[in-house]
């Protein structure tokens, strides 16, 4: 068992699915990613890396209470797995989320004097 934490942002709100086993939460993240670029002096921003996040139980349902947009802190458990496509079994990983933590962001709009203000930096506990 591999543990290991994503940062990033919710690409699309939350999706509930249920199988004859259970019922669990997809969490589509977005781990942004940029270069620096010694020519033109600045950072230009890459594609980014998604990755598909599995919520079980009680964290599932509160983690339907996130919604596009959200940066978002992931403590998983990665495993490997095999699935079948098109007649082939291919090797991936599941990764399952073990706890979140919603991340305060800055707020767009700044206070007259310039001054940034930011949300409440009290995780949420799912």
């Amino acid at each position: 068992m591999a543990l290991t934490r994503i940062e990033g942002n919710l690409g699309n709100d939350p999706e509930s699915k249920t199988t004859e086993k259970s019922t669990f939460t997809i969490l589509s993240i977005a781990e942004n990613k940029s270069k620096f670029n010694k020519e033109t002096n600045s950072w230009e921003k890459l594609e980014p890396d998604w990755f598909p996040v599995l919520c079980f139980g009680k964290l599932g349902e509160r983690a339907m209470l996130l919604k596009k947009g959200d940066q978002v802190c992931i403590d998983s458990v990665v495993s490997p797995t095999t699935i079948e496509v098109e007649g082939k079994k291919i090797k991936t990983l599941n990764i399952s989320a073990r706890k979140i933590q919603k991340i305060a962001r800055l707020q767009s709009s700044a206070q007259e004097d310039n001054i940034p203000t930011f949300d409440s930096n009290e995780p949420i506990h799912f």
